[in-house]
């Protein structure tokens, strides 16, 4: 099975689900999944957008700037669906491995978060602040836990309105590498997209309402093959007839510029979560 965390990859997928709207430079598809829906395609029920841009490939402030705006406002929908209030506490958490290129993306967010709640435990002047807390929980080969009961702690203890959850994702297409930011209030897998599946992140695992924010970094090396080959009417099982699933299930691939992509990403997010959170610009 190729491994994709996106669900405009999902074939199985009724595509008069799929509403498509355009933001200037930016491509976006909402889909909202009910449970019928969603046990056809083994995913949780929720709404589900998906946003695509080149702008960190094309360098372009215009298309830069439009991928801030859209994907703040999709942010701020999802706000004002949980009718979040300034004083309301929302958890940001950034998922992955700070020591792994590709899977750094949720920690590079949290260090750009604007977190306020000390400001209102204190009870400083926060103005027209949002209360936000941030944390980066490294992975289990670092801690040794389970990164959502970790986190459920947490939620426990504080109870906050609102959990987002960030994390690098693996598609089985090239050009949304990178390209593709997806949001959505059902569930995330850490792991799920490479094989190594951890517990799930949802409104029932941490106990309240949650967002997943992802953006793929990777690409499964079968999926590469096959499509490289496709341009060329090959067939992968011609070219290499004693490639198995479990000779390549361990090889994943990823642009020679993640590192600037990654800073990019993480900065695309982090300005547009703040502008949603507290209305800053940062033109």
């Amino acid at each position: 099975m190729k491994k994709t965390d996106l669900i405009c990859e999902d074939f199985g997928l009724d595509n008069g689900l799929v509403k498509k709207t355009r933001y200037e430079t930016v491509d976006l598809s909402k889909i909202v999944l009910d449970s019928e829906n969603a046990k056809k395609i083994k995913r949780d029920e929720g709404i589900y957008y998906t946003l695509f841009s080149d702008a960190i490939v094309d360098l372009d402030k215009k298309k830069y700037d439009d991928l801030i705006m859209a994907f703040s406002n999709v942010i701020k929908e999802y706000l004002n669906l949980y009718e979040i209030k300034k004083d309301d506490l929302i958890f940001v958490v950034g998922l992955g491995n700070a020591c792994v290129t590709p899977d750094s993306l949720g920690p590079k967010v949290v260090q750009m978060i604007d977190v306020t709640s000390h400001l209102f435990k204190m009870n400083h002047e926060h103005g027209h602040m949002q209360n936000v807390m941030a944390l980066a929980p490294g992975v289990m080969s670092q801690t040794g836990l389970e990164t959502v009961d970790l986190i459920k702690s947490i939620t426990s203890k504080l109870h906050p309105k609102l959990v987002i959850v960030i994390d690098a994702l693996a598609s089985i297409s090239l050009k949304r590498l990178n390209h593709t930011i997806q949001i959505n209030n059902a569930s995330i897998s850490p792991g799920a997209g490479i094989g190594n599946f951890r517990k799930k992140f949802s409104q029932k695992t941490l106990g309240c309402p949650m967002l997943a924010i992802g953006v793929p970094t990777v690409v499964d090396i079968k999926a590469l093959f096959e499509e490289a080959f496709k341009n060329i009417d090959l067939n992968l099982d011609e070219v290499m007839p004693f490639a198995t699933e479990d000779d390549m299930i361990q090889f994943m691939v990823t642009p020679k510029e993640i590192d600037m992509n990654i800073d990019d990403l993480a900065n695309i997010i982090s300005r547009g979560l703040n502008k949603a959170f507290h209305n800053l610009n940062y033109y």
